[in-house]
């Protein structure tokens, strides 16, 4: 491992652990899906069934324009949350472990293009 990736990896772990707690304190008190989490839910239990999400969630627009229906940009995220949700039995804690498993990766990526971008600069900035 060259010594330019360790902020990358100092950084990483940094982020993996803030959500990792994040993710443990959310399950100690019993965190549910409801609202906008709710709606979430029930698309990513979708997509391995027969009505699988085409489109994302829906915009909260529609307070703005009467009758629209608005949404967000497709059903990607979705589909990456439901492999670790189904795994997991559909139960809250599986949907909060594939987050934080999805947002580690993202994490990961961010990094990863900053110090592609900026060297150890870029790591910094991002």
């Amino acid at each position: 491992m060259r010594a330019t990736h360790d902020p990358i990896i100092r950084w990483f772990g940094f982020f993996v652990g803030v959500f990792t707690l994040q993710g443990i304190s959310l399950v100690i008190q019993g965190w549910m899906p409801f609202g906008d989490h709710g709606l979430a839910a029930m698309a990513i239990i979708d997509v391995f069934s027969v009505h699988t999400p085409t489109t994302g969630m829906p915009s909260t627009a529609f307070f703005d324009l009467p009758h629209s229906d608005l949404r967000h940009i497709g059903p990607l995220h979705f589909q990456l949350l439901a492999p670790i949700y189904a795994l997991g039995g559909y139960q809250p804690w599986a949907l909060i472990a594939s987050s934080v498993v999805f947002s580690s990766v993202i994490i990961l990526a961010a990094l990863h293009v900053a110090h592609r971008a900026g060297g150890l600069l870029g790591v910094r900035i991002a």
